[in-house]
């Protein structure tokens, strides 16, 4: 397809760091861009350990949901969020002392993205219009010192103590368990999809 013109570019996603590097590795595609999810934020910058080795393939990066799909922001994750309880209530945690401070946690984690000058691209999404209005404000404008002070203390006193804070596998680790429920079911009552 890209012979005939008919693709520019070609690009992979998903949610796991190391299935970047396992294709890039074996592909007789070019890979020209990949989009990473939740991994270069506030609660979890494992991305960075990886913008090395993505500069040494020649491969474009994009950064996304620097607000880990809800999780750093007001209205905290949706109930579907595969994140721990443990990161969970740490981020709750946040959204209570940011509140406290006058300081909006939503402006926090994307401007932390955006201001790490290792990614070269931060994409930032919002499900309303008022949401996106101010994200782009936000994406424009720096840090006050008070907002700087309270992300300093999100970081040293909220989330350094998290460790890995990402939900890698756990999805996958749901559909297989919900799927040997089922099979379980299907064996214990002679039924079947």
């Amino acid at each position: 397809m890209r012979k005939a013109g008919k693709v520019k570019l070609i690009g992979i996603t998903g949610y796991p760091l190391e299935q970047f590097r396992y294709v890039l590795e074996r592909t007789q595609v070019k890979i020209d861009i990949v989009l990473s999810y939740c991994r270069s934020t506030l609660i979890d910058t494992s991305l960075d350990g990886y913008i090395p080795y993505l500069e040494s393939k020649g491969v474009g990066l994009i950064n996304a949901a620097a607000t880990s799909m809800g999780l750093l922001t007001h209205a905290g994750p949706p109930a579907w969020h595969p994140a721990s309880e443990e990161v969970k209530n740490a981020c709750a945690r946040a959204r209570k002392l940011c509140e406290e401070r006058g300081v909006d946690i939503t402006r926090l984690a994307i401007r932390s993205s955006i201001e790490n000058h290792n990614l070269p691209t931060t994409l930032v999404s919002a499900a309303k219009l008022e949401y996106i209005k101010a994200n782009l404000e936000n994406a424009g404008k720096p840090l006050t010192s008070p907002e700087k002070q309270v992300l300093d203390l999100l970081r040293s006193d909220v989330f350094a103590s998290l460790g890995a804070a990402h939900w890698e596998g756990v999805e996958v680790g749901r559909y297989w368990e919900a799927l040997g429920r089922k099979l379980q079911m299907d064996r214990l009552y002679g039924t079947s999809a």
